[in-house]
């Protein structure tokens, strides 16, 4: 089964401090992601009509006024938008659709050569992203800070990765990039969602 990682390059201080509901900071905000929250309602109409589920716009105010649900998906998905709105999309055409059996042979790879707990890239995928003063964890999703970036993107510059194979180098290239990217914009983290 594939699955697929979604990389931003995002100021992490803008998601810890959104504009309050009902307010013209996000009103402008909400005009800003429009478009993507209008992909989030496509996505979940069913949902929505029903009652089940609220509008994404609604979702980002409860965000923004404080009440992230760390572990919904639809929460996750709007914090997302958001990612993609105050930030940046980064390319990521190996790791858009990859086997869950490639990505951990790729981080024993690099664990073996010396990415250790928190710089592992199976922790950064699951270490969630701050909102606020709560952490998203739902869906799969991590953030690294400016001085993570740094010192991962350093210890895998320096591997021997001669040893990996074809897709295993262009993955652990692909990672690289990413993190070299989102370290170029003044205080930007690498952000991460996997589903």
């Amino acid at each position: 089964m594939g699955r697929g990682l979604y990389p931003y390059a995002v100021d992490l201080a803008l998601l810890a401090d959104l504009p309050k509901p009902k307010t013209p900071a996000f009103a402008a905000l909400a005009r800003r992601a429009k478009k993507r929250l209008a992909e989030i309602d496509e996505n979940f109409e069913d949902e929505i009509a029903s009652g089940e589920l609220a509008p994404a716009e609604t979702v980002l105010a409860t965000i923004a006024g404080g009440k992230l649900a760390t572990n919904d998906e639809v929460h996750g998905y709007v914090v997302e938008a958001l990612c993609a709105t105050l930030g940046a999309a980064l390319p990521n055409p190996i790791w858009e659709r990859f086997s869950t059996q490639f990505f951990s042979d790729l981080d024993d790879e690099l664990t073996a050569r010396g990415l250790k707990g928190k710089d592992e890239i199976v922790e950064i995928v699951q270490s969630g992203v701050p909102v606020g003063k709560k952490r998203l964890r739902a869906p799969e999703c991590g953030a690294m800070p400016p001085e993570q970036l740094a010192r991962v993107g350093a210890k895998i510059a320096a591997m021997d990765l001669s040893a990996l194979d074809a897709d295993q180098r262009a993955g652990a290239k692909e990672w690289l990039g990413w993190m070299t990217k989102a370290a170029k914009k003044k205080g930007c983290s690498l952000v991460v969602f996997g589903y």
